[in-house]
This record gives C-alpha cells, sequence and structure tokens, in this order.
C-alpha cells in the first residue's frame, strides 16, 4: 500500500490492537467447535478424561487443535483416511463401525464431525464409557434416541447467548474505540495529505534553489540556498497542516493555487 491507504491499513491495525487489549470481546469461544468444549468442560474435566473426535475434516481438524489447547491429552482422532489426519500430532485410526464403536466403549466423551447423510452413530455399546456425545454434523452425524447425552448445535444455544450477553458491554467499548479513532483518522489523512502535497511543493522548489546556488558558487551556495528555502516555507507547510484540518476545503484552495502559479499539473 502507498500514500494515504498505507495510513488507513496502519490505523485499522492499530483499531484491532487497542480492541483486543483494551476490551473482552475476544474472550470466550470463537466458535462453535470452541463453545461445544467449553461445554464438555463444564460436565468434565478433559484433562483426565480420554477424548476421541471423528471426522478430520476442517470442523475437526479445528476440534483437535481446540482441545489440545484446553488440555486433552489422551485423544484420538478416527478418519477415512489416516493419512490426511497425521499432521495432527495424535493418534489416528480408520474410520469403520468398528473404530466409532471402541470410540464409544473406552472413551468419555466423543466429537463427530463427519460430512454424511447417513448416521455413524446408531446405537451405544451396553456398558459403554461414553458420557457426552457431541455432534458437530450438518446433517446429525447421531441417531434419535441414543441412551446418553448428545450434544447438538441446538444443545449449545443457551450457553452461546450467555456468552453473547457478557460481550455486550465489551461491543459498546469496541465501538467507541472505534468512533474515537475514526475521529483521528479523519485528521491524520489531511495532514498527511498536506505532508504529500507540500514534499512535491518542496521538491520543486528545492530544485530551483539548488540551480541558483550552482550558479551562485558550487555547493556551499547550493546547501545555503535549500536551508533558506526549508526555513522560509516550513511555516506555510505548518499552516497548510492547520487549515486541512479545520476547513479541507479551503486547504484544497490554496493548494490549487499554489499548482495553477507553479504549473505542477500532478500536485
Amino acid at each position: 500500500t502507498r500514500e494515504l491507504l498505507k495510513t488507513v491499513v496502519e490505523r485499522a491495525i492499530r483499531v484491532g490492537k487497542r480492541v483486543r487489549t483494551e476490551t473482552g470481546i475476544s474472550r470466550g469461544p470463537r466458535g462453535l467447535g470452541s463453545l461445544s468444549i467449553l461445554y464438555v468442560k463444564e460436565k468434565i474435566d478433559l484433562t483426565n478424561a480420554r477424548v476421541c473426535v471423528i471426522g478430520a475434516g476442517s470442523v475437526g481438524r479445528g476440534l483437535v487443535k481446540e482441545l489440545i489447547d484446553a488440555g486433552a491429552r489422551r485423544l484420538v482422532v478416527v478418519n477415512r483416511s489416516v493419512e490426511k489426519a497425521a499432521d495432527l500430532g495424535v493418534e489416528v485410526w480408520p474410520l469403520s463401525e468398528q473404530s466409532v464403536e471402541r470410540c464409544l466403549e473406552d472413551f468419555d466423551v466423543v466429537f463427530t464431525a463427519v460430512a454424511t447423510f447417513e448416521p455413524i452413530i446408531k446405537s451405544v455399546p451396553r456398558d459403554a464409557r461414553v458420557r457426552i456425545i457431541v455432534d458437530m454434523g450438518m446433517p446429525r452425524n447421531t441417531a434419535a434416541g441414543l441412551p446418553v447425552e448428545v450434544v447438538t448445535i441446538d444443545s449449545l444455544r443457551d450457553l452461546a447467548d450467555r456468552f453473547n450477553a457478557m460481550r455486550d458491554a465489551e461491543i459498546k467499548k469496541a465501538e467507541e474505540i472505534v468512533e474515537e479513532e475514526l475521529v483521528a483518522l479523519e485528521r491524520l489523512l489531511r495532514i498527511r495529505w498536506v505532508e504529500e502535497v507540500s514534499a512535491k511543493l518542496l521538491e520543486y522548489w528545492f530544485k530551483i534553489a539548488e540551480e541558483e546556488g550552482e550558479r551562485a558558487g558550487g555547493l556551499e551556495a547550493k546547501i545555503a540556498a535549500r536551508t533558506t528555502v526549508k526555513r522560509t516555507l516550513l511555516p506555510v507547510v505548518n499552516y497548510l497542516k492547520k487549515v486541512a484540518v479545520s476547513d479541507i476545503d479551503e486547504a484544497y484552495r490554496i493548494i490549487s493555487v499554489l499548482r495553477l502559479s507553479y504549473g505542477l499539473k500532478d500536485l
């Protein structure tokens, strides 16, 4: 990015940093995956639980990473392709009825995130260890009427509403920061615009000063001429900045007069 657009991008990044550090808007769940993990954590200690994630697509991979961050250490992934899930850094089993049944029998929590039109969990074995099944599939990966708690997207609505209510005050803080920075941005853009235009004017004036300095006696005369231009015109530039902040139209009229006076079409 160049010139004024560069300033806009830099200030946008600044706003993002302020919102993250000065408000709590980024705290709490970031999406359905993290929301489902928070739901489970309210009922089960993930650091001591055995967790299985069935499906290693975009949703499943995200679940695995967030489960690890949440403290899950005994974690297994079940996926159609073992190779595609090998980079997750956990044990991977091939997807089959036997591996699904094994997850239900030996694990406390089973997450499902498989793209399929038929349920992959149709029943739960007797005396199975599983306590919670989190169904993130669309359509559902679980059959109706299973004898364990099945958490679906609808089950997370109350928890989501609770966190959203907590964020309301933080959203207001974030909006206030944005409004404050927008006012500052407009002022800054006006000043930067004058600086860019003035740079072109100064370049033109310095060129004339160096030409006159060369005729007057060489290097020392050129330096003196440039210094004179700088000291003489700097107050003009500072005045233009003040005018631009209070009245951009007036600043534009002054710049237009200078442009026409010196024949600077690209000014």
